[in-house]
């Protein structure tokens, strides 16, 4: 399930007597669970290949809001008012984030702006 989701630099090469290699692991999941995988590299003239075992665990962001609702109360025509609230990384992982208002815009102008709209939290 997790095997596709890493890759090997370099893939392959050649190492003279005494030589060393660092090999760079890249992994990136879109699937949330536990893994453990074996990887295994063919040496010519070995019967038996190199094992690398990969364990480790996907998570998911985890995070909340220090707001559950922003009233506006009466606003006036063409002034700009504003509100603010927190949002908390709860997780153990970096979190990005993306805030829109939907249909926000569906007519002529745009009536409500987040900033920051986007970023990273960190844990």
């Amino acid at each position: 399930l997790f095997g596709s989701k890493f890759r090997f630099e370099p893939s392959q090469g050649v190492l003279g007597v005494g030589q060393k290699e660092k090999i760079k692991v890249s992994f990136s999941s879109d699937v949330l669970g536990d893994f453990n995988e074996d990887f295994g590299w063919q040496l010519h003239g070995t019967p038996q290949p190199l094992t690398l075992t990969v364990r480790g665990k996907v998570i998911g962001p985890t995070f909340h809001l220090d707001e559950e609702m922003l009233d506006f109360n009466r606003v006036s025509v063409a002034f700009v008012n504003s509100r603010s609230f927190h949002l908390f990384n709860t997780a153990d992982i970096p979190f990005r984030f993306h805030m829109r208002v939907p249909g926000d815009g569906a007519g002529l102008k745009k009536e409500f702006s987040v900033t920051p709209s986007t970023g990273t939290i960190l844990p």
